[in-house]
């Protein structure tokens, strides 16, 4: 019976420390072919959740930016530059990230918004990923950018996480071992 019991708090216990693997651009990678902008969109960025930036280095990189340099391109000092064809970007904290290309003629193309919520709290409002737009919904002008139907504040579907796996095998595998103890 402690068996039972021990198991069914690690069970419960384990969705709330796991975390999502986004790869930019899924096979696209970062590239000037890329449409990040949706990409992005119906996705939820969780506070521990990855970025990965699969990119050729002889063409492109990575620079965090504020979102003056994003909505402007104009050049500036990165927050933070990766190189070398693969990074992977840790979402430590909730807020608004920037991403661009930093290489000439490439930011408009190549430009990553996201907003990092922390799942324990409220989620802030989505980034607008496209500032200049003038539109009173930025990327989903018609969808109000604090209503739930707005796909910022859905999940893609497309990373499967632990919390979604275990959601589907806990009951099995509850009901399999309390079936063996009788």
């Amino acid at each position: 019976m402690a068996m039972a019991i021990a198991f069914l708090i690690l069970l419960v216990a384990a969705p709330a420390v796991t975390a999502v693997q986004y790869v930019v651009g899924d096979d696209v990678g970062w590239s000037t072919t890329g449409n990040y902008g949706a990409w992005a969109a119906g996705k939820i960025f969780n506070v521990g959740d990855t970025l990965v930036f699969n990119y050729n280095s002889n063409f492109h990189s990575v620079d965090e930016v504020t979102q003056d340099f994003f909505t402007t391109c104009m050049t500036g000092d990165a927050l933070n530059s990766y190189t070398g064809g693969f990074n992977i970007v840790a979402l430590n904290k909730p807020g608004p990230k920037y991403f661009v290309c930093p290489t000439p003629g490439h930011c408009a193309l190549m430009k990553l918004a996201i907003n990092v919520v922390d799942p324990k709290k409220t989620p802030p409002p989505p980034v607008d990923d496209n500032p200049t737009s003038g539109l009173p919904g930025g990327v989903f002008p018609n969808i109000p950018k604090g209503d739930p139907l707005n796909p910022l504040y859905k999940s893609s579907g497309s990373a499967l996480s632990m919390n979604n796996w275990l959601i589907f095998v806990f009951p099995l595998v509850l009901g399999l071992v309390l079936g063996v103890m009788r």
